[in-house]
């Protein structure tokens, strides 16, 4: 569904499920009129009892994420732009509500 949404908006898919030492990163997308990668973390929620979506992207997840991230462009020899981009999917029956947060690093 991410994917998706995110190909609609212009995104360039290159890969899903990235396994990376310490962690993983869901979708690995390009942007070309940024001429940037964009790492994507996916969060889905079917109820707000457990917050939403983006109120499960802690500091500490922001972080591991950032590192991931940092070890993927090294291990690739990547030398370009790239972000962090966050999709936050809210599921209500057959509904969907999706939100787009680009560009979510923490410094």
């Amino acid at each position: 569904m991410a994917r998706e949404y995110l190909e609609k908006e212009g995104l360039i898919f290159h890969q899903a499920n990235l396994r990376v030492p310490g962690g993983e990163i869901d979708l690995l997308m390009e942007d070309t009129t940024r001429k940037e990668l964009v790492f994507v973390e996916v969060r889905t929620r079917t109820k707000s009892e457990f917050g939403s979506p983006e109120e499960s992207v802690s500091p500490n997840k922001q972080h591991a994420l950032k590192r991931s991230i940092a070890m993927h462009m090294q291990n690739y020899s990547w030398k370009t732009n790239y972000r962090l981009d966050l999709v936050a999917i809210i599921l209500d029956g057959n509904d969907a509500k999706i939100t787009h947060y680009k560009d979510i690093y923490l410094t």
